[in-house]
């Protein structure tokens, strides 16, 4: 039996509200974030967090890729030397999912072109969403691999509204 969750309000307890289905279809829209651009000015592009899970079960994931689909799901750290078939498949693996996450600009447009670091954004926002953002701001430092300063996670796009 599942126990009836309350919001505490001062002294009174309100019972939890469902969140209504215009809440829901804002945020499966996505969400505008800002990545490292291609020069010292960052970019705002809208982007989803897709289920991993879901990808699989619908087959957009082959199968060489299912274990290291396994280790994003899990966050396994573990890391791939250049040139195994492990990083080949990490590699595919990014490229997935920023296809399935990248909602605006047309993902067909912009993915091909994404710098190694603007598809680790994307995935670490897909995998841990904004938090993720933050932490890996933090573990790349100020600076990022062009040498350009990463804005706050408390952008203007990452606060602004979900849609349009």
């Amino acid at each position: 039996m599942v126990a009836e969750r309350r919001e505490d309000k001062g002294n009174e307890q309100e019972p939890l509200q469902v969140t209504d289905m215009k809440t829901i279809e804002e945020k499966v829209h996505g969400k505008v974030i800002t990545i490292p651009g291609w020069d010292e000015e960052s970019i705002n592009i809208r982007v989803r967090r897709p289920s991993l899970m879901g990808l699989v079960r619908a087959g957009k994931i082959p199968n060489e890729l299912l274990s290291t689909a396994q280790m994003a799901v899990e966050g396994t750290e573990e890391t791939f030397e250049p040139g195994t078939e492990e990083f080949e498949q990490m590699c595919d693996l990014l490229y997935l999912v920023a296809e399935q996450a990248v909602v605006e600009p047309d993902p067909e447009k912009i993915v091909p072109h994404l710098t190694d670091t603007q598809l680790i954004f994307v995935h670490h926002y897909v995998m841990q969403g904004v938090r993720g953002l933050a932490n890996f701001r933090r573990q790349l430092g100020s600076d990022g691999e062009a040498g350009i300063d990463l804005p706050d996670v408390g952008t203007e796009a990452e606060r602004g509204s979900t849609t349009g």
